[in-house]
């Protein structure tokens, strides 16, 4: 009995994307697009060049990948098939789908400066191709701010550097306690960690420690558990398959680039701290950290400190730049957005959960603090 020829699956080439950190989410995002829109046969080529070429030969619709070397690029070309990728080197020719750089720096940037950071350094691995870009945006942000910088680039093999492309000099004597760093990825942010250590540096107290990337398993195998950045790789990788798929059938695929805004930052040990020089103002902030949710106000941290209102009030404002009252919504509203983007509660459990009195209050405050009821703003924060 002949066998009835089934079909060709169609296939699309999944080229550099590795299964760890920011990559895992992507690919995550690739998975969700191909279940709900496109029943695409994946063909992982890893970072393997021999893999590439055998997916190639399944005649496969097209490519998504980092495009990180002009070799590479060249390649790709050569194929003629349509291309998304995710390296944001501006490789031309390539439809280009990465996280927004910028906002994602600026996020870390005003998180630190709100925790009395002033002196900041951006940490990469030398000879990474996007490590300039990523200085580049650290230092604008940081100088936006009024924050001093400096760059750290750790070498696989041997101990950093800093001060810039031209430093000579080894990282350690660039960095003043207390410096708040903001790392490339969770890797290089987890190696640095270990430098700290035989250096004699601790996390957080001398060196506070913020990843772009917030993989769990990277961000909490290390010595320190590590704050990251959540770059909204889910989106990221939907957003790809997305253009992909418009590329394959000929549709416009909307504006390109497409920049994904990071959703929040997770707070873990690593940023845990206050960095200001007044010990009566840094412990009014911890008491604050630790009891936003309860239901406290100015006196309740005026009793836990043990200092007049007046004095209080006078140092917190020139350390922080915000009043007490201040600060104890903006950690409330921090909880709420967590809240608001990581769960489905509802408002009126958020709210209690928060140290808000009442759903009107949370909604009242949040529209204050950003323009915007929750309600919209989870919208805008969920993934497509």
């Amino acid at each position: 009995m002949n066998r009835r020829q089934q079909p060709a699956i169609p296939a699309v080439v999944i080229a550099g994307v590795a299964m760890y950190g920011l990559d895992a989410a992507i690919r995550e995002g690739i998975n969700r697009y191909r279940r709900h829109h496109q029943p695409w046969l994946l063909l992982d080529a890893l970072h393997n060049l021999e893999y590439f070429d055998q997916a190639l030969g399944r005649n496969p619709l097209g490519v998504i990948g980092h495009v990180s070397t002009p070799e590479f690029a060249r390649r790709l070309r050569r194929t003629r098939l349509p291309v998304v990728d995710l390296a944001g080197l501006d490789h031309p020719g390539f439809a280009r789908v990465r996280y927004d750089r910028d906002a994602a720096v600026k996020m870390g940037v005003v998180y630190l400066k709100e925790r009395g950071f002033t002196r900041l350094a951006c940490l990469t691995y030398e000879g990474q191709p996007w490590e300039a870009a990523i200085w580049e945006a650290v230092r604008e942000q940081a100088a936006a701010k009024g924050l001093d910088t400096v760059w750290i680039q750790l070498n696989v093999k041997r101990a950093g550097r800093a001060g810039g492309p031209a430093g000579k000099g080894g990282w350690v004597e660039a960095v003043t306690p207390p410096t708040a760093v903001i790392a490339a990825t969770e890797r290089v942010g987890a190696r640095f960690v270990e430098e700290c250590r035989l250096a004699g540096l601790d996390v957080p107290i001398d060196v506070a420690v913020l990843c772009l990337g917030n993989n769990e398993l990277m961000c909490q195998s290390g010595l320190v558990d590590l704050s990251g950045i959540d770059l909204n790789g889910e989106e990221i990788g939907y957003q790809a398959a997305r253009v992909l798929a418009d590329l394959i059938h000929a549709r416009h695929p909307g504006d390109l680039p497409v920049s994904v805004r990071p959703t929040h930052i997770v707070t873990r040990h690593s940023t845990d701290v206050t960095a200001v020089s007044d010990p009566a103002v840094a412990a009014a902030m911890r008491f604050i950290a630790d009891h936003a949710a309860e239901p406290i106000n100015v006196a309740s941290v005026i009793e836990a400190v043990r200092m007049d209102r007046r004095s209080l009030a006078r140092r917190f404002q020139a350390s922080v730049g915000r009043t007490v009252l201040e600060e104890i919504y903006r950690i409330r509203i921090q909880k709420a957005k967590r809240q608001l983007i990581e769960t489905d509660a509802k408002l009126l459990q958020i709210a209690a959960t928060c140290g808000f009195r009442d759903m009107e209050h949370l909604i009242t405050r949040f529209r204050t603090a950003t323009g915007m009821t929750p309600g919209v703003f989870r919208d805008q924060h969920r993934t497509t």
